[in-house]
């Protein structure tokens, strides 16, 4: 039997979705197909993408969404040693690697795409 694999979004498949096609006014069935796909466990996110959605401005639609409608276990802890561990692996295969310019690297190890390595 397989195991369905359980995807980890970013927070500019919010903010895209939310900018574009997918706006809450416009397509409100995306938004509660996520839910729904969560609820599968098919999807899921983690606490540092939920801190920067909620860093949006006060009343905005995304920001409202996730205070109001998205329960906290769609958001994983990523303060777990698997997480850490894995995060401290991303980040040497990086910053040992010259293909990537350093402004690159020091953006990617503090934003929270780079924590978005949890095993299921």
């Amino acid at each position: 039997m397989s195991v369905s694999p359980i995807y980890l979004l970013d927070s500019d498949v919010f903010i895209a979705a939310k900018n574009a096609y997918y706006a809450f006014d416009i397509c409100p069935g995306f938004w509660e197909g996520l839910l729904h796909a969560h609820r599968r466990e098919r999807v899921r996110s983690i606490d540092r993408i939920r801190s920067e959605l909620l860093s949006g401005r006060k009343g905005e639609d995304l920001v409202e969404w996730v205070k109001s409608d998205v329960p906290t276990s769609f958001f994983c802890d990523s303060n777990v040693a698997e997480v850490s561990s894995a995060f401290t692996e991303v980040m040497l295969w990086v910053q040992r690697n010259a293909q990537f310019y350093d402004r690159a690297k020091a953006k990617f190890a503090t934003e929270a795409d780079g924590w978005l390595v949890r095993r299921f």
